[in-house]
């Protein structure tokens, strides 16, 4: 199998796993993902290799382009006090205010030390200042893809507002079925109003890293 096949063969028909599942588990694109399946593009450089093998937990053989095979990797179980170091994607830059983005998922890669009971960790940063003294400009924020946010959360959002995407740290405050409601640590920063169609992401804050 080349690599096409490859990754069909191991999405489709080993892991069955979507390819916005394998996005959560790897920190890949999952239009890259997708791309890969159809044959869009060939096979990615080593370290993007290396990341969909320590997602997936397998061992991926690539020696021969046109045989392409994989075993999987048993993972001695850690520790629960045990912290452990990772690389995952920085996802963009977050403005702790409203920061206008034009692209809030960005290929950039850091090593975070996170607890392991939920590896699902990405990193954004911070910077601007409604979210001060807790998160300052320059500090990394820890979002989890697994949690689902509730009032009174920090949290990364996404959203469109007059056709541009927007980013923000804030904390959410109220949900709506038409909208949610956002307030800063700052009291001089105004409340957050997005529609509900508007909101693109919101993930919930796992940790701050301070500068």
């Amino acid at each position: 199998m080349n690599w096409s096949e490859f990754i069909k063969y191991l999405f489709d028909q080993e892991l069955r796993l979507s390819p916005q599942e394998g996005e959560k588990l790897t920190g890949i694109r999952y239009q890259i993902i997708d791309r890969w399946k159809r044959g869009n593009i060939g096979k990615p450089q080593r370290n993007t290799i290396k990341r969909l093998e320590e997602g997936l937990g397998i061992k991926i053989n690539d020696s021969d382009p046109e045989n392409i095979t994989y075993t999987k990797v048993e993972e001695k179980p850690e520790p629960d006090n045990k912290i452990i170091e990772r690389t995952y994607r920085v996802v963009g830059e977050i403005g702790a205010g409203v920061l206008e983005v034009d692209e809030l998922f960005q290929d950039e890669y850091v090593t975070v030390t996170f607890d392991p009971s939920n590896n699902q960790l990405f990193r954004i940063k911070s910077e601007k200042y409604s979210m001060a003294p807790t998160v300052m400009p320059g500090d990394m924020i820890v979002i989890d893809l697994a949690a689902k946010p509730k009032p009174g959360d920090m949290v990364v959002i996404g959203w469109r507002e007059n056709g541009k995407a927007h980013g923000a740290l804030k904390i959410l405050n109220t949900v709506r079925d038409d909208f949610l409601a956002f307030t800063s640590i700052n009291p001089a920063e105004p409340l957050l109003i997005v529609p509900r169609k508007e909101l693109i992401k919101m993930f919930k804050v796992k940790q701050v890293i301070k500068e």
